[in-house]
């Protein structure tokens, strides 16, 4: 047997300076079940040679019209342009789809590809999370649809197109992927940056979270993934990494092992982490072992909501913990969500004051407002958090009502909470900036490239 890989375009441009890993890791199971794989990345082909203006014509809605209305011309337009950059390479195609952007355009192009009669795969994270049943009915010209790995290799077995199978590594393959286009800037020279996973998976049950409920697995050994960062240093002739687990500290002693090892390799890295097990000596073992930046949920400043959102820090361990890896110059990313169900006005201006009194110490963040995910705990037992479901927005989020306040209220509500935030945290990153300029510059646009340096896909939907 051989398949084409592909991950699938966007309709949003964002610039990201990582391979898809979740695409690389299975691209590495089939060749190790003696499969002949080819991948290619058109999301960042789409990026970075085609006209901005195509992909922009494409967006707001347009493709998901096209293929509600089954407009074949459009789509084979659509489709001949991002594929112009590229090369089929068997009767077999894959297209991974790893975050909503790509929901459509993925979609398009399996469906003109299934047309020209292609054998079509569609999978990756965004299928582990919506309901594909209800994709299927909308969208019923699409080919056949895996939302994760074990489906799509016992498929494969059931077919005879290979004896068997592997899923316990998540090594990832890159082979084929255009290395040359991902490069960013780090310092005055242009470098790769490695997206690498330690584990699958998340053990922590935030009740908002889509992860919530998927197995964790810890995947290789310790002394196994030492090896293997050290072969993707010198393959890809670059010290600069993402470890793009949902969260790098979830297991407590493989963390701390972790960063003991680190120095010996040599390494500069960023990941997602949890606001946990950190202290002054765990932050100053970071900085040993070549981190430069991580991504926190901290997502509330009120510790009422914080508990409801069932996350295990506390604003005051939350504050000694960011100041812990201030000084020790480590650069800090948070995320936030604002219009939680049954947070006050009271613990909205709790999340606004933390952040003004630890702005000291935030590199950059992200303001979100509450969406009702699939898949989440909070959707499964919305009565414990005072709100109804209504239906679907769309295939992921749902829309709901609480006993005070419509979904248009709500809505409202979120909208006007992230925008208030948004331009309190804009004035503070200002400030900053006018009274240091060189310095709170390079951490601006340092956070900008943090945004960037991190795959869309962290193989949340991997399951064995």
């Amino acid at each position: 047997m051989n398949i084409q890989l592909f991950n699938a375009p966007s309709e949003v441009i964002e610039d990201i300076s990582t391979p898809p890993i979740g695409m690389a890791i299975l691209a590495n199971n089939l060749k190790k079940a003696g499969v002949q794989v080819f991948q290619d990345d058109l999301y960042i082909k789409s990026v970075r040679l085609l006209p901005r203006q195509f992909m922009e014509k494409w967006a707001g809605g347009y493709l998901k019209h096209c293929l509600e209305s089954g407009k074949k011309e459009q789509l084979s337009s659509f489709s001949k342009k991002v594929l112009s950059n590229t090369r089929i390479r068997a009767g077999n195609v894959g297209i991974s789809i790893a975050s909503h952007y790509q929901m459509y355009p993925g979609m398009a192009l399996a469906s003109y590809l299934k047309e020209k009669g292609y054998n079509v795969y569609l999978g990756g994270q965004m299928f582990s999370i919506v309901d594909n049943g209800l994709i299927i009915k909308t969208f019923p010209r699409l080919p056949q649809i895996f939302p994760n790995q074990l489906e799509f290799f016992s498929y494969l077995k059931s077919r005879g197109e290979i004896a068997g199978f592997d899923l316990t590594s998540i090594f990832p393959n890159f082979e084929g992927v255009p290395w040359k286009l991902y490069r960013t800037c780090i310092g005055n020279r242009r470098e790769n940056v490695i997206p690498y996973a330690h584990e699958m998976g998340c053990n922590r049950r935030c009740v908002y979270c889509v992860t919530s409920f998927t197995p964790f697995i810890p995947g290789d050994p310790l002394p196994e993934k030492i090896r293997q960062i050290i072969w993707l240093k010198r393959e890809y002739n670059s010290n600069y990494f993402f470890f793009c687990d949902c969260a790098i500290n979830n297991d407590r002693e493989y963390f701390l092992q972790l960063i003991d090892e680190l120095p010996k390799v040599g390494i500069r890295w960023g990941s997602f982490a949890a606001l946990s097990y950190i202290d002054g000596n765990v932050a100053k073992k970071l900085k040993k072992s070549g981190c430069s930046h991580l991504l926190l949920g901290m997502e509330s400043g009120s510790n009422r909501v914080l508990r409801l959102m069932g996350k295990p820090q506390t604003v005051e361990s939350s504050s000694k913990i960011l100041r812990c890896l201030w000084e020790e110059g480590i650069f800090v990313f948070l995320t936030m969500i604002v219009n939680f169900p049954g947070e006050t006005d009271k613990e909205f201006l709790e999340t606004r004051d933390f952040l003004f009194k630890n702005q000291k110490y935030i590199g950059g963040i992200s303001i979100n407002a509450f969406n009702l995910n699939e898949n989440s705990i909070i959707l499964k037992q919305p009565e414990k958090y005072g709100i109804r479901p209504l239906g679907r927005q769309d295939f992921i989020y749902y829309r709901y009502e609480s006993e005070k306040l419509s979904w248009d209220q709500i809505e409202a509500e979120g909208l006007r909470k992230k925008s208030e935030l948004e331009r309190v945290m804009n004035m503070v990153s200002l400030k900053k900036i006018l009274k240091h300029p060189f310095s709170k510059l390079k951490n601006h646009l340092y956070a900008k490239l943090v945004l960037r340096s991190y795959p869309c896909d962290r193989l949340f939907d991997y399951k064995t």
